[in-house]
């Protein structure tokens, strides 16, 4: 086999044995706040590698009372989260590093007035279920009657 011929069938290789990042199913619990007042506790569902977008907007009301942007993105064992966040025509945003169940206090670029606090979990982790108050997850094997 001719060396040209072998660099393409190598570049392939390298393709298929280089790992997949996973999306993973994340749940964000957030709390914004503005001049150190509560606006909004809104509590998403998402994935990482996928952007999430939360808007609050009162009925009836042509411009919302706060909109909400999330970039999650797993990274090893932890979790970077691009947040941008606007009330009113205050405006702020944060590149943030979370590990798993980690809650952190935020404040936010371009605008001091704008904080946010945020908890990272993986869905259907124990800490996740315990939050949930949700049962544990069933073990497999042979169901047994006491």
């Amino acid at each position: 086999m001719r060396r040209s011929s072998l660099c393409p069938l190598l570049a392939l290789l390298v393709l298929l044995l280089t790992p997949v990042a996973r999306a993973e199913v994340i749940y964000l619990q957030l709390e914004l706040r503005r001049d150190g007042k509560v606006v909004g506790q809104p509590q998403l569902v998402g994935e990482t590698g996928k952007a999430l977008k939360a808007v609050r907007r009162a009925p009836g009301a042509v411009q919302p009372d706060w909109s909400l942007q999330l970039m999650p993105r797993a990274e090893g064992d932890h979790y970077e989260l691009q947040l941008g966040l606007e009330i009113g025509e205050r405006r702020g945003h944060s590149d943030v590093s979370l590990d798993h169940g980690q809650r952190r206090q935020v404040r936010l670029e371009g605008n001091d007035e704008l904080e946010v606090r945020v908890l990272l979990m993986r869905v259907d982790s124990p800490e996740f279920r315990a939050l949930m108050d949700l049962p544990p997850e069933p073990r497999e094997g042979p169901a047994r009657s006491i």
